[in-house]
């Protein structure tokens, strides 16, 4: 549901960069495993912070863990 807050809200690619900030990964390298720059990554994580009401990249990896995403 687009606008709309929580995990149902990210799209396909938000989860996938989900689970490589829960890995760990820095922006850089989420840029390079998906071919995309650095600014549209961080543009994605703060879409991803803002639909989780999150204010870290601890807060997205914590909420994915409970998600059932390991790294």
């Amino acid at each position: 549901r687009p606008g709309a807050p929580g995990w149902e809200a990210l799209t396909p690619t938000e989860v996938k960069i989900v689970a490589l900030v829960t890995r760990g990964d820095s922006t850089a390298d989420i840029a390079r495993s998906l071919f995309l720059s650095g600014r549209t990554v961080r543009t994605y994580i703060s879409h991803i912070m803002t639909k989780l009401d999150a204010s870290s990249r601890v807060d997205i990896a914590r909420e994915a863990l409970r998600q059932g995403i390991s790294p």
